[in-house]
């Protein structure tokens, strides 16, 4: 059964026809025997049924995410009709991408062009070229200064032979059918007009550097198949060695190239890099450089249209979410956002999509809006709560109080309405025309504005509750918003598991889902939470989600380890309560208030914790 807490959640959120197999050590999904057959203008490719999982380690909180992914048996779910499916891993040795090479006039299978592939394909797809950069890196660190010899290689020309052609080709098309809806920076008919013709035209630097920036996002979706065909021994090598160059290119072209619309482009795309290491050009970074270059580039006059318009309000929106998800609200910006993007803006992309339908290109466009239009909220609460953070003598001061009340309820009510809009839209939507892309989408502008409302209300959880009625009110919804928000990011979590596989989740649901998991974790581990089976299957949905990030991303491993610090906080605070005993109605009402007290610490702790991990990439340790 639905939990009550998601009677609300949008319609997509529920649904069956892809029937999904957990193992421990395999993940497949295949296609309901009575689901339709897809049909469309473009190619259409079948998708490897199996995915291999990797062992994360020995932390508790690994093992308990391996526990609850590795426990579940069949599962029906829903997407009754996709969009083209991807180029088969095991087929892109044999042939280029379709999108890669553009018959002719004379094409008669004899071609100058057909012969150049064959002999490209001799020549740079032998066994062991893929190693050939790798070989020539171990030698120079071997010979130290004798090894510069290789120095006047690290050109386009021997990074190109890192991805094949055929690799390329695909990893293009996973990026629009996956990651272009969230950020469409990247004008798609524009892009592909010059990616099918690019060896006929004269070379373009800032096009190949954006190219670069789409490879390097699409590889986050690449499956194991695709790995393999890939000189990387791992996807998180892989990623990182694809950011390094498009790093390095970016450097190399930026003060040449000041207010190009390609260098916004690059930027936006490269702040989906969240490594949590000592790295400093992430995320953040790379938002400001991209608002860096579209006010140069006159991207943000406020009668900017078409793309331009998309490209800024993308640059705000990241800068948004990056606030809100990471909980950073310095970064955000001031700047004035002007009106919001349309479907006209979109041009022939809106009518002529190369990857999806229009009707699915449609609906991508308006959820992408819509989020555009929800980040004005985010950001209204994001710097409300970094107010009420920095002036602790309101919770003080009576006047002060009924202020901050006033206005959580506006922005509370502009979220309201939002949600109202959304909902509507969605309800207008059939499912039958939406890949998995889109679908994995509207679930995340779902888990957004949940968010939104969570952020609002955490800052008062930390409110004295005993010092005035009125802010043990105000306290104690601010803890019921937050855990119904939790409980619903946790049944979009389970809708997702049923929509989408590991590869096609993004990196930037960590984000949404850390305090939620946390949540469940408060719950389950009072004496009262073990009653609620609900609960138990809510943690555990999340916790599947996170397992899958976990394997693809060093962003998601490090949120593993700040719920492990949540973990051994609640191993602290159960050994300073180890004295309470029993649990539902035999509890005396003296016992439940200290157990809802306890629940109550432990969530101040946990929003604590969280903060200083994901705003400061520390790892606290836990004093309850």
């Amino acid at each position: 059964m639905v939990d009550s807490a998601g009677k609300h959640l949008p319609r997509f959120i529920v649904g069956k026809s892809w029937r999904i197999s957990y193992t421990q050590d395999n993940f497949r999904r295949e296609r309901s025997s009575s689901s339709p057959a897809t049909t469309s203008d473009k190619p259409q490719h079948s998708r490897s049924p199996q995915r291999h999982l990797v062992n994360l380690g020995g932390s508790d909180t690994e093992k308990a995410i391996k526990f609850a992914y590795g426990n579940r048996g069949e599962t029906m779910c829903s997407s009754d009709n996709l969009s083209p499916q991807f180029v088969r891993p095991s087929d892109l040795q044999a042939s280029a991408s379709p999108y890669e090479y553009e018959p002719g006039e004379h094409d008669d299978g004899e071609s100058d062009s057909d012969n150049w592939d064959e002999l490209h394909d001799i020549l740079f797809k032998s066994v062991g070229l893929e190693r050939l950069q790798y070989s020539l890196h171990y030698v120079q660190n071997e010979m130290g200064d004798a090894g510069n010899f290789g120095a006047s290689l690290e050109g386009p020309l021997l990074r190109s032979l890192e991805l094949s052609p055929a690799v390329q080709g695909t990893l293009v098309e996973i990026y629009f059918r996956h990651d272009h809806f969230r950020c469409p920076a990247v004008d798609e008919v524009e892009f592909m007009t010059w990616y099918r013709r690019r060896q006929k035209l004269a070379e373009s630097p800032l096009q190949d550097l954006l190219l670069s920036a789409v490879l390097f996002s699409a590889f986050s979706h690449a499956d194991e198949d695709l790995l393999r065909v890939t000189p990387y021994d791992s996807l998180t090598i892989g990623h990182r060695r694809l950011f390094n160059q498009v790093q390095s290119r970016y450097h190399d072209l930026s003060t040449a190239n000041q207010g190009s619309i390609a260098l916004v482009q690059t930027a936006l795309l490269l702040s989906h890099w969240s490594p949590y290491d000592s790295s400093k050009q992430v995320n953040s970074f790379w938002v400001d450089e991209a608002f860096k270059h579209a006010i140069v580039g006159g991207l943000a006059e406020s009668q900017s249209t078409q793309r331009a318009r998309i490209v800024w309000w993308c640059c705000l929106t990241r800068n948004r979410l990056i606030a809100l998800g990471l909980r950073r609200p310095r970064t955000l910006k001031s700047h004035v956002s002007g009106r919001l993007p349309t479907v006209a803006d979109f041009g022939p992309e809106a009518v002529r999509p190369w990857f999806q339908t229009p009707k699915s290109k449609k609906a991508a466009i308006k959820a992408f809006v819509a989020l555009c239009e929800l980040s004005a909220i985010i950001e209204q609460a994001v710097r409300f709560k970094a107010k009420v953070s920095e002036a602790s003598w309101w919770i003080t001061e009576v006047a002060k109080i009924s202020k901050h009340i006033e206005e959580i309820g506006v922005i509370d009510e502009r979220l309201i309405v939002w949600r109202s809009k959304f909902d509507t839209a969605c309800s207008k939507l059939d499912l039958a025309d939406l890949g998995p892309g889109e679908l994995v989408f509207l679930h995340i502008v779902s888990m957004v504005h949940l968010t939104t409302v969570s952020a609002l209300y955490e800052q008062c959880v930390t409110f004295n509750a005993s010092s005035d009625s009125r802010m043990w009110m105000v306290r104690s919804l601010a803890i019921h918003k937050v855990k119904e928000a939790s409980t619903d990011i946790a049944l979009i979590c389970g809708s997702l598991l049923k929509h989408a596989r590991p590869e096609e989740l993004p990196l930037m649901l960590g984000a949404w889902i850390i305090l939620p998991v946390a949540v469940h974790l408060v719950l389950v581990n009072t004496q009262r939470g073990f009653e609620d089976e609900s609960k138990l299957k809510q943690l555990e949905y999340l916790m599947r989600v996170l397992y899958s990030l976990s394997q693809r991303f060093e962003g998601a491993q490090f949120v593993t380890k700040v719920i492990d610090a949540v973990t051994k906080a609640f191993q602290s605070a159960k050994a300073g309560s180890a004295a309470e005993s029993g649990s539902g109605p035999s509890l005396f009402p003296a016992q439940r208030k200290r157990l809802q007290a306890q629940e109550d610490e432990l969530l101040l702790s946990v929003l604590e914790i969280i903060q200083q991990g994901l705003a400061d990439g520390v790892v606290p340790k836990p004093q309850i």
